[in-house]
């Protein structure tokens, strides 16, 4: 009996194997986990519990009571594999068309426009509506499909989302893009800011030129009329936030109004805005910056403010400090077709952090730096040689 038991464990486990191999190569079996067919990352958010391991503070859902499956929400209108009116539909053919087989080389038999891939990925496409530029559109042999840059593991999905299902992009696995694997960087190398700052800033904190965030959606506006009523998309300003990796990136946030509260999620987050290497960002624009002196001066960093007609939103380098940032967070009058702002205090009555953490007190020290401390400061720790630093031209 005992030799029988094994022996159907060791059929089991290499049947499974097998499955596992076969998963690697055929979409078919990795797509229905995916996250391009489970549109889970939204949900994540919305239904997060505050202790949860990826994040700090709760969702909309315990905030508000609002359940994500509300009709009245409508997320599942978009974020759902199998919608309302077509339950049996492929989850393939909402980016490669009707017109396709499940093939190993249906990625390469069936290119996706740039404009499918944004149907669904808004925020991109609003980058471009706004004039972002991107130095991977404007070189000599601009990328003409994402998956130029983005991986068929990112598309399809792979065997560790088959056995865990990724809740989030954010998930660690879930994406395995970054400027070495993508084949066009290969020759990079420890730059003189890795050097400084001991490889804990990620490329985007300094190659990102801004990020875009649609300000103040008006909850209550959306769930009566399912229409979409914010202050707008803003752009030409980056946040910094601790990744779960232990790097300074670059994140956003957005944020809404319900019946006169407020709520604000960070998140990290990677526009398609990168500059060249000439135009990366300098020291001095994260180092002793608007937004750091106002922090070491007033206390707070106001981000955003209204004058009864106008909102306006600082620009340039943020960092997100946990209980620092202030905002203007309005209300709307469906009927005057008017905008006031809130009477209770400017800062959020909920916040979120998703997948990151907010800058720490010792990081806004070094932040505050001045040029010339800042030069003392690698000076007396040895983050650098003599040579080296003189080509950061610190002044």
């Amino acid at each position: 009996m005992r030799n029988r038991t094994m022996t159907n464990l060791v059929y089991l486990s290499i049947l499974f194997i097998a499955l596992m191999l076969t998963a690697c190569d055929n979409p078919q079996f990795t797509v229905p986990t995916s996250l391009h067919a489970t549109f889970q990352g939204m949900r994540t958010f919305c239904e997060a519990l505050d202790g949860d391991p990826h994040f700090i503070g709760d969702g909309i859902e315990e905030a508000f009571g609002i359940d994500y499956d509300d009709e009245r929400m409508g997320c599942q209108n978009c974020h759902d594999a199998s919608k309302p009116d077509e339950p049996d539909d492929d989850v393939c053919n909402n980016c490669h068309g009707e017109d396709t087989t499940h093939t190993n080389e249906i990625a390469d038999t069936n290119e996706i426009a740039v404009a499918t891939c944004l149907g669904c990925h808004s925020r991109q496409a609003k980058e471009a509506e706004l004039g972002v530029t991107d130095v991977h559109y404007s070189i000599d042999e601009p990328k003409e499909n994402c998956k130029d840059c983005h991986s068929l593991k990112e598309m399809h999905g792979d065997v560790a989302g088959i056995l865990h299902p990724y809740q989030s992009m954010w998930d660690p696995g879930a994406r395995d893009t970054t400027c070495l694997s993508s084949g066009c960087h290969d020759d990079i190398s420890e730059t003189e800011h890795d050097s400084i700052h001991k490889g804990k800033l990620d490329c985007s904190a300094c190659h990102l030129q801004t990020v875009i965030s649609c300000y103040n959606c008006h909850f209550d506006t959306f769930l009566d009329t399912g229409v979409k009523k914010n202050m707008g998309a803003k752009k030409d300003w980056v946040f910094l936030v601790n990744s779960e990796n232990g790097k300074v990136r670059a994140g956003s946030f957005q944020s809404l109004v319900y019946q006169n509260e407020s709520f604000i999620v960070f998140a990290p987050f990677h526009s398609h805005s990168v500059a060249q290497k000439e135009d990366a960002r300098a020291c001095s624009e994260c180092h002793d910056n608007d937004a750091i002196n106002e922090l070491n001066t007033e206390g707070k960093i106001v981000v955003t403010e209204w004058d009864d007609e106008t909102l306006t939103h600082k620009e340039g380098v943020i960092p997100v400090v946990d209980g620092k940032l202030e905002f203007a967070f309005l209300d709307y009058d469906s009927t005057l077709e008017t905008w006031s702002l809130i009477e209770s205090t400017t800062a959020p009555d909920y916040v979120q952090y998703g997948y990151c953490t907010a800058i720490t007190d010792s990081q806004i020290a070094k932040l505050a730096l001045s040029m010339g401390s800042l030069k003392q400061y690698i000076v007396d720790n040895e983050l650098m040689d003599a040579e080296t630093l003189e080509k950061l031209k610190i002044e």
